[in-house]
């Protein structure tokens, strides 16, 4: 196996929130997590946990439980790094997992530390386009900051890709 499909922070508490373009990033992940569930590329979920996301609260559980996670791995983390203070690189090292599919939230926070860390441990990352999410803030919206990150990522830290070929390197597994 050298794919893990790694959803960082897609908690209940963030999604009630409804980001924008919610129902394009909840089709895609759908088609990901089918895709996976036939394939050997591991679906990792990250769970953040803080003031907002009180762990074992309803606002800190995976979005709408989706599909059942216990057959996924659920890595819990207190930082906006996925990797800071977790095992997650250690997990990934002796799963042989060298490319990353990355979804997630909030772009310019733990999704944007996160693709940044995974690069610096050397994975190849993969960003599917529409993966990621995030809100209008006072002085940008959304999608200004979303396509501000994927020009910063693109080509430098990771490859944003179309859902097709995404389904394609997972069906590859």
């Amino acid at each position: 196996m050298t794919c893990a499909l790694l959803l960082i922070d897609i908690q209940q508490g963030i999604m009630d929130k409804k980001p924008k373009h919610l129902t394009n990033f909840a089709e895609l992940l759908d088609d990901l997590l089918l895709s996976a569930k036939g394939s050997n590329c591991e679906v990792i979920w990250i769970r953040h946990h803080d003031k907002e996301l009180p762990q074992g609260s309803p606002q800190w559980e995976i979005w709408e439980q989706r599909h059942l996670v216990t057959h996924h791995k659920i890595i819990d983390k207190t930082y906006n790094s996925c990797f800071k203070d977790t095992h997650l690189h250690d997990y990934l090292q002796s799963k042989h997992i060298s490319q990353l599919i990355m979804m997630g939230l909030q772009t310019e926070y733990c999704f944007d530390t996160s693709v940044k860390v995974a690069f610096e441990y050397g994975y190849d990352i993969f960003i599917p386009q529409g993966g990621h999410l995030t809100f209008d803030t006072p002085t940008l919206s959304g999608d200004s900051i979303k396509k501000h990150y994927e020009n910063i990522w693109h080509h430098r830290f990771a490859t944003m890709v179309a859902k097709d070929s995404l389904l394609k390197l997972i069906n590859e597994e």
